[in-house]
């Protein structure tokens, strides 16, 4: 039910009396066919993890990311776009220099959109293969960088991507906030890695300077990555551990020092 309190999307804790509740968040999505409720921001005693709860209804999920527009910002165009495909070429340089490989590399992006990860590596190397995968087909015939496009759930074209890979880096880019069961989600896909392969992990952090012992709701309220109900959680360094742990890759790098501390970056290997 839409209006369950939701347990702990890491670690699984669903004891209310371990939990923290930061204060109320209202939506921030103009909603016309939906009317969610008001949602908590807590915190999990047990393993730091940020997250909303209860989660959004299917109808929800459906407005948000099917029945809207989502790629209309300028930062998809122009100088914006030119900074943006520099930082994954960067961090696609980073990867293929821990892998040992300049050259073949075989991608999958997930929930990707306009598919930056793909579009790096293709710069870097034409020869590369590169899948992307994204529940709707909007930016499917932009992203001509993409050797083939799977529109769908990875759940539901899963055998497909099997098919594809094994790959040497699955991109997983402002998603994981998205999803409402990422350790599950985490676990399904890490066995189309490579033995060598690279599970990459950006996300929203938390508010610059937020403090726990604060109770803060305002500072979440007013923080541009307050996007309600669409993020659900907001993965900690104890997070990361426990993921590490649940899937038994090892964490090569995490940095949540990104636009000034409000993102963080995460390689995982086997």
């Amino acid at each position: 039910m839409q209006n369950e309190f939701r347990p702990c999307p890491v670690c699984g804790n669903s004891q209310k009396s371990r939990q923290v509740i930061i204060g109320e968040l209202r939506p921030t999505f103009n909603f016309t066919k939906n009317k969610p409720p008001v949602f908590e921001l807590v915190e999990c005693r047990v393993c730091k993890t940020i997250y909303q709860t209860p989660l959004p209804s299917n109808e929800v999920f459906h407005e948000m990311y099917v029945d809207t527009i989502q790629f209309t910002s300028d930062t998809y165009v122009g100088e914006r776009s030119k900074m943006v495909t520099e930082y994954f070429k960067t961090a696609a340089k980073s990867m293929m220099h821990k892998m040992q490989k300049d050259c073949g590399i075989k991608v999958l992006e997930i929930g990707s959109g306009l598919s930056w990860m793909c579009r790096a590596i293709k710069e870097l190397d034409n020869k590369s293969y590169t899948i992307a995968q994204d529940i709707t087909p909007e930016c499917k015939d932009i992203c001509t960088w993409v050797d083939k496009y799977v529109v769908g759930s990875c759940e539901d074209n899963f055998e497909l991507l099997k098919s594809k890979g094994p790959y040497d880096i699955i991109s997983l880019t402002h998603v994981i906030e998205h999803l409402s069961y990422p350790v599950d989600f985490l676990v399904l896909i890490v066995p189309l890695l490579s033995p060598e392969g690279i599970l990459f992990i950006t996300a929203p952090y938390q508010p610059v300077n937020w403090k726990n012992a604060n109770n803060d709701i305002k500072m979440w309220q007013a923080w541009a990555y307050n996007h309600v109900p669409g993020h659900l959680q907001y993965l900690t360094q104890n997070s990361v551990n426990i993921i590490s742990n649940i899937t038994d890759l090892k964490v090569l790098a995490y940095d949540n020092s990104h636009e000034g501390g409000q993102a963080f970056e995460l390689m995982l290997g086997k």
